[in-house]
């Protein structure tokens, strides 16, 4: 019901267009979606009969989606207005963040250690997946299906190693240092590894070391020779997304060292290399970066340019762990500029899609855990 009660209210507080939109038959119609769903899906199962259960849940699970896609269409037309603010923008990216939970909960949701039971054919897939979920920021989610991928395959191919890059990615997510930084070390430590997997481990570990809170004075030597390795070998091969990254992993060390210029240049770069190759949520990174460093330089109006530019790069739905960053850090910059509504009106944005992304990650985990107990539990019985 939290959801609901929140969509309506945002909905019909927002503005008269909205109202209007939300008065025909249509959106009637959408909105009763909404309830019969979210009344279904409180049912509880020990109370009925299992298939009646089923049956039931899976057509809670169709409103959810016809409501998920109306929900998603309107949105979508209503941010072409060409009359709205940038703030008024964000409110709505705040609702198209809330309406991708429908999609989410579409089809019925399992326990993350039963997806893809059967991977025949479907390994590759399997790993795709993966990289999604931790690209997203949803660690919780891809750690479970690398394992199940690494359990599959050949654990000395070059899939098998690279699989193992993003779990200890997923590591630094979690913030799990050391595990990262002790599984890449092993293997770094193998000779017989492919170069290209090479570069994006010195590359992963530059970024655990950069973000350990591990006291040791040699910490941002180790994030400035990885990175420079990274660098080398990716010149040398073309591997144009290994060196983006190693330029932003570099330029934000650069940044906490308060050299600027450098962080502003290497920065800039890895934004150009991204954008080339069309690897867009990492672009928007590196301008979440820039902006950091535009205002350590003192110049916020280009540090809020860069932010909004940000903004047009990606769609909320798909990288909620960045836009919430966006938001926030737009919030502080009109507050530098003594903007005090908007910084408010940004920071309430902000505040909400860090609740939502964390709850979820939560969720995620409790879900997991009651999963294991269930079994746990029918194995004992």
């Amino acid at each position: 019901m939290f959801l609901v009660s929140s969509l309506s209210g945002l909905f019909f507080v927002y503005s008269n267009r909205f109202i209007e939109k939300i008065k025909t038959d249509k959106y009637k119609t959408f909105v009763i979606f909404i309830l019969l769903a979210v009344n279904q899906s409180g049912v509880k199962s020990q109370e009925i009969n299992k298939t009646k259960f089923n049956k039931q849940y899976e057509q809670t699970g169709q409103y959810l989606k016809q409501a998920g896609d109306s929900l998603t269409k309107l949105l979508t037309i209503f941010r072409t207005d060409t009359t709205l603010s940038e703030i008024e923008k964000a409110r709505l990216d705040l609702l198209l963040s809330k309406s991708q939970i429908l999609n989410e909960i579409y089809p019925i949701p399992r326990p993350a250690l039963n997806i893809f039971t059967d991977t025949t054919g479907k390994i590759d897939q399997l790993l795709k997946e993966a990289q999604n979920m931790i690209v997203q920021s949803r660690p919780d989610e891809g750690v479970p299906l690398i394992m199940q991928y690494l359990e599959k395959v050949n654990n000395n191919t070059d899939s098998a190693v690279f699989a193992k890059i993003y779990l200890a990615e997923a590591y630094r997510q979690k913030q799990e240092y050391n595990k990262g930084i002790g599984l890449l070390t092993q293997i770094l430590a193998h000779k017989n590894i492919s170069t290209k997997n090479r570069a994006f481990a010195m590359n992963r570990l530059a970024a655990l070391y950069n973000e350990s809170t591990m006291i040791n004075a040699g910490k941002s030597d180790s994030v400035v020779k990885y990175s420079q390795l990274c660098m080398d070998i990716s010149k040398r091969y073309g591997f144009t997304e290994y060196l983006a990254a190693s330029q932003n992993e570099l330029g934000n060390n650069y940044w906490q060292h308060n050299m600027l210029d450098s962080a502003l240049l290497l920065i800039n770069e890895a934004s150009e290399n991204f954008l080339r190759i069309k690897k867009y949520p990492q672009a928007i990174n590196t301008y979440i970066n820039l902006s950091r460093v535009y205002t350590a330089l003192g110049r916020e109006q280009q540090s809020i340019d860069i932010l909004h530019k940000a903004i047009q790069l990606g769609d909320v739905r798909e990288n909620r762990n960045l836009f919430m960053y966006i938001y926030a850090d737009l919030s502080y910059k009109y507050y530098l500029l003594g903007d005090c509504q908007s910084a408010y009106d940004y920071n309430v944005v902000a505040g909400n899609l860090f609740n939502q992304f964390f709850h979820d990650r939560i969720q995620m985990q409790i879900n997991e855990m009651s999963a294991k107990y269930d079994l746990q539990a029918k194995e004992e019985k």
